[in-house]
């Protein structure tokens, strides 16, 4: 399998080393064609795809929904996406907010228009961070906990062929849309706000994380192909016995 990964945990120590001061976590520029835009975050300290061990993947797939990895897949397989999403302290925001795009159709862009056939979201869900006591001492409580979430299934058809490229991402709630605090130093859910299409796959947030992955799409092989490949078998069976 030929997979290309960037995670921002392996880009970040590359943009401090070259940027002195100036901390972010981005994306390396091998990661993912460059057309697909920039996605970076401000910091992991909160949230981050994987498990509480550093540097460890947090996408995922299968095509028979037990054995997961990141092995090439063939035309006519049915995808589906793991996700693992590590939460380090509960925060006084409402959630944790998940979000991954594919390139289905090889445009070279991902694209987010909700209930289209051009929609590249293959996971949009959320994480609500834990009740708070009366006093909201607990806050901060540390938690170190990772949370598993499983897309839908997608079928590769035949218009599909080579490379998809995918990006994951994962940012707090308040990120999404500054709501103003609720005097206690929470930021609620605001029933009002709509969190999915404030998340965008390019841009900056401040907590969260980014992690890209190149899909290796096989063809099927063709008929003709199979039944020289079935005879080759037989004709060196024949090889083996005569031996």
């Amino acid at each position: 399998m030929i997979i290309q990964r960037n995670t921002n945990k392996l880009a970040g120590a590359l943009s401090v080393a070259m940027l002195g001061t100036s901390l972010f976590w981005a994306s390396a520029s091998n990661a993912i064609p460059a057309s697909y835009g920039d996605a970076t975050h401000s910091t992991e300290k909160w949230q981050q795809l994987g498990t509480h061990e550093q540097n460890t993947d947090g996408v995922f797939w299968s095509v028979d929904g037990t054995n997961w990895g990141h092995e090439a897949v063939s035309v006519g397989d049915s995808i589906s996406f793991k996700f693992l999403m590590h939460k380090k302290q509960n925060g006084t925001h409402y959630a944790d907010y998940l979000k991954a795009w594919v390139d289905w159709d090889q445009d070279g862009a991902f694209d987010d228009v909700e209930e289209s056939d051009n929609d590249d979201v293959v996971m949009f869900d959320k994480r609500i961070v834990g009740v708070q006591n009366e006093d909201h001492t607990d806050h901060l409580a540390a938690t170190d906990y990772t949370d598993v979430f499983t897309s839908e299934s997608f079928l590769i058809d035949d218009s599909i062929i080579g490379d998809l490229f995918m990006r994951a991402r994962m940012v707090c709630s308040a990120d999404l849309g500054m709501r103003w605090p609720d005097g206690v130093g929470n930021y609620p859910e605001d029933p009002s706000y709509d969190y999915d299409a404030a998340f965008n796959p390019t841009g900056r947030y401040g907590q969260g994380e980014v992690e890209e992955y190149t899909i290796k799409v096989l063809p099927v092989p063709e008929p003709s192909t199979i039944a020289l490949f079935a005879l080759g078998l037989v004709g060196l069976a024949g090889t083996r016995r005569k031996s």
